[in-house]
């Protein structure tokens, strides 16, 4: 029997095909890994600072940054695809289900994160062909899926 949860750090690979999916050592943290993704590196570029209140007198807030929910949209279609085969592709799917079944208000932030990062389309940046790639792998898994 385990206890505790397990936490799956990410990285953005780099090296050959054959190493994607494994897990590398982190130069910046002594003793942890993270598993090598192509795709992830949408995460760090478009973000979103948060300020978290802490309850408590004189506390100060805790200042994060997060992916915007845009990018960790786009980041899950190639994750998804490099999971084939494995258990956790289908949570990937999944992930993504729930993000578009959040409501109206979700969907038109990741509508609109979406539109930011097609605004660096046509400078040549690497956002395109990411979103393109995430398309046509949603398109492709959601039409291998019959619908009722």
């Amino acid at each position: 029997m385990e206890l505790g949860e397990k936490i799956e750090f990410l990285i953005s690979h780099e090296g050959t095909a054959g190493q994607a999916g494994r897990v590398v050592r982190l130069r910046e943290q002594e003793g942890l890994g993270a598993i090598s993704l192509e795709g992830v590196g949408i995460l760090r570029r478009f973000r979103r600072h948060l300020t978290i209140p802490i309850p408590g007198r004189g506390a100060a807030p805790l200042e994060v940054w997060v992916p915007a929910l845009g990018a960790y949209a786009v980041s899950k279609a190639p994750t998804f695809a490099s999971r084939a085969g494995d258990p956790k592709s289908a949570k990937d799917l999944l992930y993504l289900r729930d993000l578009m079944k959040a409501g109206p208000e979700v969907v038109a932030r990741i509508d609109s994160d979406l539109g930011e990062m097609g605004g660096d389309l046509f400078s040549g940046s690497p956002a395109r062909p990411q979103i393109r790639d995430a398309r046509n792998t949603l398109s492709l898994a959601l039409s291998a899926i019959p619908l009722p």
